[in-house]
Order: C-alpha cells, then structure tokens, then sequence
C-alpha cells in the first residue's frame, strides 16, 4: 500500500490463461432450503477447474426457504467459495439480491486480501484486513418469474 505511480499498470507482465470453453459437467446438491450441501466434479479435473466449479456452485444458491416463508430482507449463514458468511437477502416481487462483503462477512476465509487498488486511505488509517475496498463485495441479482401461483 502506500504511494504509487499513476500511469502504473500492475498488469503488464501478467500470463493470462484461456478456460476451457466447454467443461466437463458436474453437480451441485442442494438442501430442501437451497444452500450448498455438496459439489460433484469429474475426476481428474484440475484444481482450476474445481475452484471454477465451486465459485458457480457458490453464485447459484438461494436460501429458498427463508424467501418462500416470505421474508423480504433477512441475512443467511453460508458455506461459499470465499468461507463461512453472513449474505444478506432483499426480495421484492421482481427480483432477489444476495449480497456479501467477503473481507468483513466471512469466517475462515481461504483467501488473501490483496490492495488492487493500491490506495490509502484519506485519514491515514491503515487497512490491513482490507475492509472497504469495492472488490470485496459481491452482489448477485436473480429475477423473479411467478408461473402460476408459485
């Protein structure tokens, strides 16, 4: 952290890696309520591939059953990617949003907290755990599609 060239770019020297554009399937169980319960990867797939798996199995759970007790706001214990977090949950009748702070909702985190923006902040304070950059929050917005009465 600290003091920086403005016209820096950290990212001149990066190798980038192209994804296998068509993976090989998996699954992802779901409890009744519609939290992770467990991933199943091809075997053989590459720890890569596994941790791709396990961001899109953590992208698309819901808490399904504190949203059909028609609760409109409301936070959830869950096992993600990024650790054990508190997600918080607005729903209206047209959408769901999950949102999470991954440097200040989750535990056990299995990530390193890196300055991307390479900032300080205004007070002078230090950020050692990270909080308040913008990349530790996740927001993920599911539209809402009534067939039926359901």
């Amino acid at each position: 952290m600290g003091a920086h060239e403005a016209k820096a770019w950290p990212y001149d020297d990066t190798v980038w890696t192209d994804v296998q554009a068509d993976p090989p399937p998996f699954s992802i169980r779901l409890d009744a309520s519609g939290l992770f319960k467990e991933l199943v990867v091809p075997s053989g797939s590459s720890v890569f591939q596994r941790n791709m798996y396990r961001a899109w199995a953590s992208q698309l759970q819901l808490n399904a059953g504190e949203i059909r007790s028609g609760k409109r706001g409301f936070r959830s214990r869950e096992q993600s990617i990024n650790g054990r977090c508190d997600v918080t949950y607005s729903v209206s009748p047209q959408a769901v949003r999950k949102t999470v702070s991954h440097t200040d909702d989750c535990e056990e985190r299995v990530f390193r907290i890196v300055d991307d923006y390479r900032t300080m902040r205004c007070d002078g304070k230090s950020r050692k755990d990270g909080a308040g950059y913008p990349s530790s929050l996740s927001t993920s917005v599911f539209g809402i599609e009534r067939v039926g009465n359901k």
